[in-house]
């Protein structure tokens, strides 16, 4: 397998393999707002009060990016009851399906991007995604154009792992087969995702999504505590 020298913080060492982020790296974090509408949608479904629906969604992305909470179908289940719904079995289908809609509809299809996944994988590097997601990812990955490009996805929900947790690194790198050593890790910093790789022995590369509408939610973390500027084009992992 040909490897290919990274610049920055690697300090000339050659890679075999990159283990990518996907929200806010390969794909934009969005707003806060739209996400809290896809949540209002399903509460007109489900016929609750859509503003605690709201409060408990954000509220459990920790168990739910761990799979603490189940299916998607028993999550809807779980938390409209929470806040004082019934939902028939009906209702929980049609408000995962509204969700589900949403999760694939929110990740557009950037050809630059695309164009530049297949260039590193001529160029002889094998990519990973490791994302601290829940279910409505993996459920919709299959059909996104950027899960063509990528070797591996590893998804917390799945493993019950989540970043910064050296262990879904280590899944992602056995499932490539590559050491530590072989392998970058790019994101956008959330969740200590950096530091967290760093602690494996993977070099970390701190990068945006380059596509951002204006007025996303962004992370801050990286930018305050990460001593290395972002990469500007994830082409220079050729280089």
């Amino acid at each position: 397998m040909r490897s290919f020298a990274a610049a920055g913080p690697s300090g000339g060492r050659r890679f075999s393999a990159v283990l990518i982020d996907f929200y806010g790296t390969l794909a934009p974090i969005g707003r806060g707002a739209n996400r809290a509408g896809s949540v209002r949608e399903m509460a007109g479904i489900l016929e609750v009060d859509a503003d605690r629906l709201v409060e408990r969604w954000f509220a459990t992305f920790p168990l739910r990016t761990r799979g603490a909470l189940g299916s998607l179908e028993e999550t809807v289940r779980t938390l409209a009851g929470e806040v004082g719904g019934r939902p028939s079995a009906a209702q929980v289908e049609r408000a995962v399906s509204a969700r589900l809609r949403f999760s694939q509809e929110s990740v557009p299809t950037s050809p630059a991007l695309l164009a530049t996944l297949d260039e590193l994988r001529a160029g002889g590097l094998r990519l990973a995604l490791v994302s601290n997601a829940s279910e409505e990812l993996p459920r919709v990955w299959p059909g996104l154009p950027v899960a063509a490009r990528l070797d591996v996805a590893v998804f917390s929900c799945v493993e019950r792992l989540a970043k910064p947790d050296p262990r879904i690194y280590r899944v992602a790198l056995d499932r490539l087969g590559v050491p530590a050593t072989a392998a970058a890790f790019v994101g956008d910093g959330g969740n200590g995702e950096l530091k967290g790789a760093q602690r494996v022995g993977l070099t970390p590369f701190l990068f945006r999504y380059p596509f951002e509408a204006p007025g996303a939610d962004r992370v801050s973390e990286a930018e305050v505590d990460w001593p290395e500027p972002p990469l500007a084009d994830l082409r220079d992992l050729l280089r």
